[in-house]
């Protein structure tokens, strides 16, 4: 059991811990809604958006190579290449990027790079819902932004196209009610869920029948200012095919809790 608990605990570092049980999803906008209460299971999530650094570590895993980190992608692959034309994220060049650029976020990866990277950390992408728990928090909180219920000017990293991507965490007020950081701006995330309707939604877009569009979460320091109070906000989603790849988009990790974890903790909690 020790063991078990050693194995799980290493996974741990970096992560910010979201308590299970019931929040509020949605919002009364458009594609947003209607808003409705989801109940999770507790999970753990990156505090930070993925670095460079940490990417570098599955590049040179030779991620790119281990099939067991494509499922059904495994052809894929090769779209994913960097400035040289060899596989990697489309800003590097052949594993090397400029030393400053350590403790911004990997961008210009697609969704199947993101998975491929949270597979090789035995993590997931998060669900929409895990994504909008961990930026809102959970009930009876209904707040529209990560910091409270307000738009604030210069909280979060928006509207800089020329200064372009902060280090993660720098935008020190842009942190949810459990501490997680980033999640209104800096970069956009590609989480796991598909971009469908929500239940009972009437809104329609042309990407809800293609089923291939992957719901990506927060605005980006390209999302110009006049956009931001309605793209900051926690409960504001897009769909983008898994295959594209952009210069303001990234991703962070959520780790699940296994049944077997949860007891031997359970077991020691009390």
């Amino acid at each position: 059991e020790g063991q078990t608990l050693l194995q799980f605990a290493k996974k741990l570092k970096g992560m910010v811990f979201i308590p299970g049980g019931k929040f509020l999803q949605g919002s009364p906008f458009p594609g947003e809604g209607p808003p409705r209460v989801v109940e999770l299971s507790p999970f753990f999530i990156d505090r930070f958006e993925v670095t460079n650094e940490q990417f570098l570590e599955f590049y040179k895993a030779k991620g790119y190579h281990r099939l067991e980190f494509w499922p059904n992608a495994a052809k894929k692959r090769k779209l994913f290449t960097d400035k040289s034309g060899a596989l990697g994220p489309g800003l590097w060049n052949k594993g090397h990027f400029p030393s400053h650029w350590r403790h911004l976020p990997v961008v210009k990866i697609s969704w199947y790079e993101a998975r491929a990277y949270a597979l090789f950390k035995g993590k997931k992408l998060p669900t929409e819902s895990q994504w909008e728990k961990a930026a809102r928090g959970g009930l009876p909180r209904k707040q529209r932004y990560p910091w409270g219920d307000q738009y604030k000017d210069r909280y979060a990293n928006v509207g800089r196209t020329f200064q372009g991507l902060e280090k993660v965490g720098a935008a020190t007020q842009d942190k949810s009610p459990y501490g997680v950081l980033d999640m209104a701006g800096n970069v956009r995330e590609w989480t796991r869920s598909l971009y469908l309707p929500y239940p009972g939604s009437q809104y329609e877009d042309y990407r809800f029948l293609n089923r291939r569009y992957r719901v990506v979460r927060g605005a980006s320091f390209r999302t110009p200012l006049e956009r931001a109070p309605r793209e900051c906000r926690v409960s504001f989603r897009t769909g983008i095919l898994p295959e594209q790849r952009l210069e303001d988009l990234g991703f962070r990790c959520v780790l699940e809790i296994p049944p077997k974890i949860w007891r031997i903790w359970q077991k020691y909690k009390r």
